[in-house]
């Protein structure tokens, strides 16, 4: 296994542009992109100040809408590739305090969709809502209750439950336009 890091804002084209491009370039080919980079940021609807609007929107459907217009071609060509998009239970549910961040996912589970119809067949395209997978380290313990709490299975998951699910999704060759919930049943509450 092999990795190569390549610093870029997800917002900007010409920076997606040039680690795609060295992505290419190192391996020859890109089988598989998970578009996870995500700001989330608490304010009140009368509170959300336009900056952190357009910076959710910017880095939570402009970024994996950009990598994928830029990934996808390489993709077809190959003639396979998958790309998953970390989308929310916030996409789903009401969080006050946090609308500009459910509009951000709502609409990324939207290009899901899209995508999914448009690259077909070669190019599988699926979205993971995670539910409360990680909490900070210095989180303090009524906020884990609370996150117990509000997941029907009574705890918190880990990333490796997300991991689990994106392992899954690249194995299965049979599972396109689907969001999967990694969540303890937290959207059904």
């Amino acid at each position: 296994m092999q990795a190569l890091a390549v610093p870029a804002d997800v917002t900007r084209s010409e920076q997606v542009r040039a680690f795609v491009d060295a992505a290419v370039e190192r391996f020859g080919r890109i089988d598989v992109l998970i578009n996870n980079a995500s700001v989330w940021i608490h304010a009140p609807f009368l509170q959300i100040r336009e900056e952190d609007w357009d910076m959710t929107m910017a880095v939570n459907l402009k970024g994996p809408f950009i990598c994928s217009q830029l990934v996808a071609p390489h993709m077809l060509r190959q003639g396979r590739g998958l790309i998953i998009n970390m989308t929310s239970v916030s996409a789903f549910q009401t969080w006050p305090g946090y609308a500009h961040d459910a509009v951000s996912k709502a609409g990324l589970w939207s290009l899901t969709k899209s995508m999914a119809v448009e690259l077909a067949p070669a190019v599988r395209v699926n979205a993971i809502a995670p539910g409360t997978v990680l909490l900070p380290d210095d989180a303090p313990p009524e906020k884990r209750r609370w996150a117990e709490e509000k997941s029907l299975l009574k705890t918190v998951g880990s990333p490796l439950d997300v991991a689990r699910l994106i392992e899954f999704l690249i194995e299965c060759d049979f599972a396109t336009g689907a969001v999967y919930f990694v969540d303890g049943g937290r959207s059904l509450t």
